[in-house]
């Protein structure tokens, strides 16, 4: 057995999930125990493989994940689950691990109050319950947000359009193709001949599905993500399945024989799957976008004639279930 080199450990959260929870994840309290974890990576050292500065910079993602995803309302979640401050307690350790084991200068330890500081609470409103989606946002420029109060104004682009390099890092993502990564030193390639082979680095191994056309939002509201969206206004929509009815009733003539679907995306460790887990191209992303929470409503081509371009659809005037705000949480006017 890799001796395992001695690294810090952050105070950890003080509340578990239930027995039944852990039961229920083929987990104990032990999965919740850091020398569990540094076990586990140096038996299956995932991230052994990925560049230095693809290392860091997972690192500082994941720093800036657990300021969204960590706090005592999280806690009781089991730790399989990227909604849990376990799961981000966990990949933090394993990460900064591998810092050790290859004997580079630790990342700076960040500091946690174990509470979501980031959201405004000035701000119209914030989850109570992990993943809650009472009330989303959007985030964009006041001319816009406000033609989609007055007016239901929305535009659907084309997932592709995501991947230009015009978008900033937040916004820039292969909406069409999700990836992820299988250690190369765990894993076997059997040729035709059947000689089998090791790889030199890591497998990539790529989901593709329709094409689609989908409008963002969040589920939280965050004052970094009006920098990050480049917004002076924010649009908080109280009753999310009432505009999805409105929209999908709208759009539908826009896009016919094409499949609509809303819901909050799913976010994945490219470096580490889980077993059977699986993602979709369309609701899953890489999780160094977590922060984000988005919540997206999209119509996907499957089998229907291709539409391209932006589309517009209008709902109609929607102040019964809208409301806007500027970046310190005060309601705008209309």
């Amino acid at each position: 057995m890799m001796q395992i080199p001695q690294i810090k450990r952050l105070t950890l959260p003080k509340g578990y999930p239930t027995p039944e929870a852990m039961k229920s994840c083929n987990q104990n309290v032990h999965s919740y125990n850091p020398d569990i974890w540094e076990l586990d990576y140096v038996t299956y050292r995932y991230l052994s493989r990925i560049a230095e500065n693809d290392l860091q910079n997972r690192y500082h993602e994941i720093i800036r994940n657990m300021h969204s995803y960590t706090g005592p309302e999280r806690d009781p979640i089991p730790l399989d689950s990227y909604q849990s401050s376990w799961y981000w307690f966990r990949k933090e350790h394993q990460t900064r691990l591998e810092f050790a084991l290859r004997e580079l200068e630790p990342p700076v330890l960040p500091k946690l109050n174990h509470v979501l500081e980031t959201f405004n609470k000035s701000g119209p409103t914030h989850p109570d319950i992990p993943d809650g989606t009472k009330i989303i946002f959007r985030y964009g420029k006041r001319k816009y947000m406000r033609q989609m109060v007055e007016q239901g104004r929305v535009r659907f682009s084309p997932a592709e359009l995501y991947e230009s390099e015009e978008n900033n890092a937040a916004r820039r993502d292969d909406e069409l193709h999700k990836h992820s990564y299988m250690p190369g030193q765990y894993t076997t390639i059997r040729r035709e001949s059947g000689e089998v082979t090791k790889p030199i680095g890591d497998i990539k191994r790529t989901v593709t599905g329709s094409k689609y056309h989908l409008v963002c939002f969040s589920c939280v509201w965050n004052v970094e993500l009006f920098e990050d969206f480049q917004a002076d206004t924010c649009v908080a929509v109280s009753a999310p399945e009432e505009f999805a009815k409105r929209l999908e009733v709208a759009s539908e003539p826009v896009f016919p024989g094409w499949y609509f679907l809303d819901m909050p995306v799913q976010y994945f460790d490219p470096y580490e799957m889980r077993k059977n887990e699986i993602f979709d191209s369309t609701i899953s992303k890489d999780f160094r976008l977590a922060y984000q929470n988005e919540y997206r409503i999209l119509w996907s081509q499957m089998n229907a004639s291709p539409i391209d371009g932006f589309q517009f659809v209008e709902i109609g005037p929607a102040q019964d279930i809208m409301t806007m705000y500027d970046v310190d949480g005060r309601e705008i006017p209309l």
